[in-house]
């Protein structure tokens, strides 16, 4: 276990300023996200918070400040390394592929290699945990839109990351499915993993985190920070 791990660092960002577009989603923005926590960072739509998960996720190099991923400088770790590391499940993401639901998950395990001794159990587990067992043989291209979300983070269960970024994973899902998606992510957690939930709904964000974040101005304060955050409460 790295020194950051040890002292209950999962990943950091420190001072992380990112430029694109001709402006600044990121302006100095620091952030640590700790071992076996659910954290929540909350922002307006377009404040960044996409940008903030790419960078920690070692995707997004900054153009000034500091990304470490289980202690280790994450501009220098390989794609392997990465994918042992981190899991990562964009906005909007789902699988739509020809392939079967089954095959889709088993890909979530592609960085193991050939020789993947515990890619049944895992799938199987990760099938059941998200409500898809009984899809497993089905093609996802012909599956609904709730389907697909929880076969997508059924893939992203099976990579068996300690580190997992989603961004809006719930935003479009009924409530019935939204809290079968939080309870998979919340057993990973009680199982020492991290995860880390890129939201515009405060309400949500509160009920299910351990602890909140909001990211407004290209910046990250706690929520409990004396200025309130109007701009993020009740945003679509």
């Amino acid at each position: 276990m790295s020194s950051d791990c040890a002292r209950g660092r999962r990943a950091e960002a420190i001072a992380v300023t990112v430029r694109a577009d001709g402006g600044e989603p990121l302006s100095s923005a620091s952030i640590d996200v700790r071992v076996g926590e659910l954290l929540a960072v909350v922002g307006a739509s377009g404040a960044g918070k996409s940008t903030l998960l790419r960078v920690l996720a070692g995707d997004v190099p900054p153009t000034s400040g500091e990304v470490r991923i289980a202690g280790r400088d994450a501009r220098l770790l390989r794609p392997r390394e990465r994918a042992l590391l981190r899991a990562v499940l964009p906005q909007n993401a789902s699988a739509s592929s020809p392939s079967t639901v089954r095959e889709a998950v088993r890909f979530g395990r592609a960085h193991y290699g050939r020789v993947d001794q515990a890619a049944d159990s895992v799938v199987a587990e990760v099938l059941s945990a998200t409500g898809t067992a009984h899809l497993a043989t089905r093609v996802c291209a012909e599956l609904t839109v709730d389907q697909r979300s929880r076969v997508a983070l059924a893939r992203l269960l099976a990579q068996r990351a300690p580190l997992l970024l989603l961004d809006e994973p719930v935003a479009a899902l009924d409530p019935e499915v939204r809290a079968q998606v939080l309870r998979a992510l919340r057993d990973r957690t009680n199982r020492g993993d991290t995860v880390v939930l890129a939201l515009t709904d405060l309400g949500i964000a509160t009920e299910i985190a351990d602890r909140v974040a909001i990211l407004e101005d290209g910046r990250v304060r706690p929520l409990d920070a004396a200025v309130p955050a109007p701009r993020v409460a009740g945003t679509a």
